[in-house]
């Protein structure tokens, strides 16, 4: 699972348009804001973006579970 000394490590990559505008430029420009802050600021607001969306997401699954009468 995880990495070497307890860290897991990826890539992320985020598609921009040429013209520099919309949701993903003012993520990146949020992000980079936040990395000339603090590298550790950027990566605990990552981790909190990550964990939020992957508890909505059990969440759900939970809810569909129970739906169908707990498969």
């Amino acid at each position: 699972m995880a990495g070497e000394g307890g860290v897991f490590r990826r890539t992320l990559r985020i598609p921009v348009s040429e013209s520099g505008a919309g949701i993903e430029a003012q993520l990146i420009e949020y992000m980079e804001s936040l990395e000339k802050d603090s590298p550790h600021r950027l990566q605990e607001w990552m981790r909190h973006c990550v964990r939020t969306v992957f508890v909505q997401e059990q969440q759900l699954l939970n809810k569909e579970r129970l739906c169908r009468g707990g498969e």
